[in-house]
């Protein structure tokens, strides 16, 4: 079981997220600014983010949140 992959509410519609992978992982916060947030050894694998995934969830939807669906698919 992946422990992130659903639908996240941008600033104006939905966007599916799938980070199924380290490396995945790893990528989506380099690409948002914060590589220090992957790196927190409570994340350090899929197994360890299903554990966490209620934070993991809600800090994400609040970065997702402040921008359209486009700037987050670019």
């Amino acid at each position: 079981v992946i422990a992130i992959y659903q639908a996240f509410e941008t600033a104006d519609e939905p966007i599916t997220l799938g980070l199924g992978n380290d490396a995945i992982w790893q990528r989506f916060w380099d690409a948002l600014g914060d590589p220090d947030y992957a790196a927190r050894p409570e994340f350090s694998s899929n197994s360890a983010r299903r554990e966490k995934r209620a934070e993991i969830v809600e800090h994400i939807q609040s970065i997702i949140r402040t921008r359209p669906s486009a700037e987050w698919l670019e």
